[in-house]
């Protein structure tokens, strides 16, 4: 009978453990505190490359509107996204955005997710649209999942607006990883620099589930 169970549940049990685990990685993530997640700086581009299984060069002109250096994305949130959506792609292409978070967020109502916050090129936009900001820019957005049981798979809830606030690409960009609230689970901030300026994004996971943006201060407030 034990051998007729484990043929019969062992695969699907083997699946609900390791997505269990792959989750409490992502839930208990931290970068080190200063980790560069961005930098178009080209003074520092040698010394960060200089670290491959950290750093990757992000030179597609026709993708990334400020070329630099990104840090590369956390293993268990690639691993949740080949669970979540094998085989998927996703924008941009080429090597993957940098993660300036991943963690799991605590909403004021008790409300649970695995956030990760993603400093991203805006997406094409079609040719007949009005857009906002009349050239492709960088900015930050979140990917939102609502974490799984033993008895129901997890949920991805979407993205949050794309932060594209007064993050000039023709300055030398930089943003770090960010830094969780030790008094609000709720809450992070991710310290950004412009030709040197520092600036402060705040980010929140509100109570309906979606996470918010918004520049608190620096050269990129108020654009």
């Amino acid at each position: 009978m034990a051998l007729w169970g484990l043929a019969t549940h062992g695969p699907d049990a083997v699946q609900r453990m390791r997505l269990l685990w792959v989750q409490g990685r992502c839930a208990r993530f931290d970068f080190p505190a200063g980790t560069v997640i961005l930098d178009s700086d080209p003074a520092s581009r040698e010394r960060l490359l200089a670290n491959p299984d950290d750093y990757v060069a992000l030179d597609d002109s026709q993708v990334w509107p400020v070329t630099g250096v990104g840090r590369r994305e956390p293993g268990c949130w690639a691993s949740l996204k080949d669970i979540l959506f094998a085989g998927r792609t996703f924008w941009p292409p080429g090597p993957t955005a940098p993660k300036a978070m991943v963690h799991r967020l605590r909403s004021a109502n008790g409300l649970e997710r695995l956030v990760a916050i993603i400093v991203a090129p805006s997406a094409p936009i079609a040719p007949t649209a009005s857009p906002v900001y009349p050239s492709p820019g960088i900015g930050l957005v979140a990917a939102i999942v609502q974490p799984g049981t033993w008895d129901v798979p997890p949920r991805w809830d979407g993205n949050s607006a794309f932060l594209r606030a007064g993050f000039e690409t023709a300055r030398r960009l930089r943003f770090f990883a960010a830094q969780l609230d030790p008094q609000d689970a709720s809450r992070f901030s991710i310290v950004y620099e412009m030709d040197g300026r520092a600036g402060t994004v705040d980010g929140k996971l509100e109570d309906d589930g979606n996470v918010s943006l918004k520049v608190r201060d620096g050269p990129a407030k108020g654009n």
